[in-house]
């Protein structure tokens, strides 16, 4: 039996084909098992970004909304402090509470005719009068005889105001309104006329009625003079 199987192994291994051939054109066997998954692949790379689109309209401008009501009005602030009291008035010239004669420029003056009103303060009052022509007829004269022909003119008053009310050489300040009237006053020489102040021991102040200007001159010269008074 041996023997046998023996020469079948043989004769099978001389056939031209095999058992494997002889079963494959035959039924079809049975299928493998499956094979394991394969592993998943990359990601794939981004795509491009879109375009942005196009802005959209602007909208319409809103109304305008309506005033509001007017606010209520404050309350009225206290009443400021009481002013101080005015100066009392200055007295007639009689002395008594009546109020005196008003002057205005150009009048005669209150010491009488020949004397004219070239300057009043606001009460119209008070002031200074000049006499119409110079001192001694127009005659030059010194300083010193300028101080004393003009006070010969009368004895001083009351005093009023200034200083004694009497007539004087007038002082520079006074003799700078005195030019500034001259047409009112009239009869200058157009020549400097002498003032009461001294700019020193020897030197004393002028004003020139050509010009108008005032300067200081020795007192040994010699000019016109016009008396004045306050009143």
């Amino acid at each position: 039996m041996t023997g046998t199987f023996k020469l079948l192994a043989i004769g099978l291994m001389l056939l031209p084909f095999s058992v494997s051939s002889v079963y494959a054109a035959g039924t079809v066997g049975p299928a493998g098992p499956k094979g394991d998954k394969g592993a998943t692949g990359a990601a794939g790379a981004k795509g491009a970004t879109g375009a942005t689109g196009a802005a959209g309209l602007k909208g319409d401008v809103g109304a305008t909304g309506a005033i509001g009501p007017k606010g209520v009005a404050g309350a009225t602030g206290a009443a400021g402090p009481k002013g101080d009291k005015g100066a009392t008035g200055a007295a007639g010239k009689n002395g008594n509470s009546s109020p005196g004669p008003v002057y205005i420029l150009g009048d005669i003056g209150p010491s009488g005719t020949g004397n004219i009103v070239f300057y009043v303060d606001g009460s119209g009052q008070h002031g200074l009068e000049a006499k119409r022509i110079d001192a001694a007829g127009g005659v030059h004269m010194d300083w010193g005889t300028a101080m004393t022909t003009a006070q010969a003119y009368g004895i001083c008053l009351t005093p009023v105001l200034r200083t004694p009310n009497c007539w004087h050489l007038p002082t520079k300040s006074e003799l700078a309104l005195l030019w500034e009237q001259k047409n009112v006053v009239g009869g200058f020489a157009n020549y400097s006329y002498w003032s009461s102040s001294e700019y020193d021991s020897s030197l004393a102040w002028l004003q020139n009625h050509v010009s108008g200007n005032q300067d200081y001159f020795s007192k040994y010269y010699t000019l016109p003079v016009r008396a004045v008074r306050a009143f």
